[in-house]
């Protein structure tokens, strides 16, 4: 079966011709145009209805399976933050209690278990404490809703730059 684009193309050569022929007397013209019309377009228009149709059943299966996936990556998010967490309470019990009894290695079957010494690090209590020097600079963001809202109520005028973008898509029920 032909791709909606061929379907696409299919009636617009059909239109080019009945264009092409069209008399110059405005009644047989009107009779010419529904003679082609009712016997071709409408064809070509049954065969688009059943493509469109078509392609809104996959449309609404490929929805479903996003939405599954993104469940499914929401789930395996879970398990590996839980995870996460069982394996650090671990270690940090393994480690509360090495420290405790002031071992600083175990040999526990295969595995043997040290106590070392971390790289150093910063620690901070108030951040708008720390000297200009060590921010690290960052782009400003653009608030759009905030321009949105603006073009609209008149308070900021398009330009070259900033205006209003209008778009279309598709809705289906």
């Amino acid at each position: 079966m032909a791709t909606l684009f061929e379907l696409r193309d299919q009636f617009l050569d059909i239109w080019h011709e009945i264009q092409a022929i069209m008399p110059e007397d405005e009644h047989e013209a009107q009779a010419l145009y529904q003679q082609v019309y009712a016997d071709v377009v409408d064809d070509l228009k049954v065969d688009i209805v059943h493509k469109m149709q078509g392609y809104v059943h996959i449309i609404k299966r490929l929805g479903i399976e996003k939405d599954a996936a993104k469940k499914e990556k929401e789930r395996v998010a879970a398990i590996e933050k839980v995870a996460a967490a069982k394996e650090e309470r671990l270690k940090a019990a393994i480690l509360f209690v090495m420290q405790e009894l002031g071992v600083e290695d175990i040999k526990a079957g295969t595995f043997t278990v040290k106590v070392q010494n971390s790289p150093p690090s910063v620690g901070l209590v108030d951040e708008k404490f720390v000297p200009e020097t060590y921010l690290v600079p960052q782009l400003p963001k653009v608030d759009k809703k905030a321009l949105l809202d603006d073009l609209k109520s008149g308070v900021l005028q398009a330009d070259g730059n900033i205006f209003i973008k209008y778009g279309r898509h598709l809705r289906i029920r």
